[in-house]
C-alpha cells in the first residue's frame, strides 16, 4: 500500500484518483466535485473524508482519505464497499478494494509520489 504527501495533493491529482476510483469499483465520483482543500480541511478537523461515491455493489460505498501517519502529513486512500452480506460476498468485496489500491498504487509511483506505508 502507498500514500502521498497531503502537501502535494491538488484538484488535477484528486480528480484523478476519482476517475480511478470510478473505473476500477464502478462509482460515479466524477458527478460530485471535491476540491484537495476541501480534503485538507476535512482531515485537519476530523481526520477523515468520506466520499459516498458509491460502487457496482451499492450506491453506500465510500472512497476514504485518511491519515496514514501519526505525524498527519501522509494521506492514504482506500475503497469502503459499505455492504450488507445479500449485497456482494466477502471475495467481491476484496476483489474490487484490491484494484482500487493496486490502481492508485501505480497511479502515485507513475507521478512520482508514493510513499510506502506499512501493511495494515
Amino acid at each position: 500500500m502507498l500514500g502521498m504527501k497531503l502537501s502535494e495533493l491538488t484538484d488535477e491529482i484528486l480528480s484523478e484518483i476519482i476517475v480511478l476510483y470510478d473505473e476500477t469499483v464502478g462509482g460515479n465520483g466524477r458527478h460530485y466535485p471535491t476540491t484537495a482543500e476541501y480534503v485538507r480541511e476535512t482531515l485537519e478537523k476530523w481526520g477523515v473524508v468520506e466520499a459516498r461515491f458509491g460502487s457496482r455493489l451499492t450506491v453506500h460505498s465510500k472512497l476514504w482519505t485518511r491519515w496514514a501517519d501519526r505525524s498527519r502529513t501522509v494521506i492514504r486512500f482506500s475503497f469502503g464497499a459499505n455492504t450488507a452480506r445479500e449485497e456482494a460476498s466477502e471475495e467481491e468485496v476484496r476483489q474490487l478494494g484490491q484494484s482500487f489500491e493496486k490502481a492508485v498504487d501505480d497511479f502515485l509511483t507513475k507521478r512520482g509520489l508514493a510513499i510506502n506505508l506499512p501493511r495494515r
